[in-house]
């Protein structure tokens, strides 16, 4: 049995297997491209189509209320719902290049790739930066 006895060599060894079983999962096989493919158009649409990315009206957020009435909590919802705005639409944009990448419309870029492997592996894309 492995005696383990420092913080920073329990990091170390989580490090190295979180880097392990991603090697194994980027290397293990999978059927046919095209099925990938269409697999992958699939769940992308999924994503597009889903209710939770949808935009705030912002307009009618702030017609309820008067400028003047405004709470410090009323400016941070508000603000966050314009950062949610931002978030939303770059998720948007991103999954719509990469769809029309795997449809051809597009040439496939780095980034369009390193969405893919993200979506692949159920990661959040840093380029979301959530």
């Amino acid at each position: 049995m492995i005696k383990i006895n420092n913080l920073a060599e329990i990091g170390y060894l989580t490090n190295t297997s979180n880097f392990i079983f991603e090697t194994i999962l980027m290397l293990s096989g999978s059927s046919s491209s095209s099925s990938k493919e269409t697999r992958m158009e699939d769940k992308i649409n999924t994503y597009l189509n889903n209710s939770s990315l949808k935009i705030l009206d912002m307009h009618n957020i702030r017609a309820r209320k008067d400028m003047k009435d405004y709470t410090p909590f009323d400016i941070v919802a508000i603000q966050e719902c314009e950062q949610m705005n931002s978030l939303v639409e770059t998720i948007k944009l991103s999954l719509e290049d990469l769809l029309r990448g795997l449809k051809g419309e597009l040439n496939i870029t780095d980034a369009m790739e390193s969405l893919q492997a993200d979506l692949i592996f159920a990661r959040v894309p840093k380029r979301w930066g959530i």
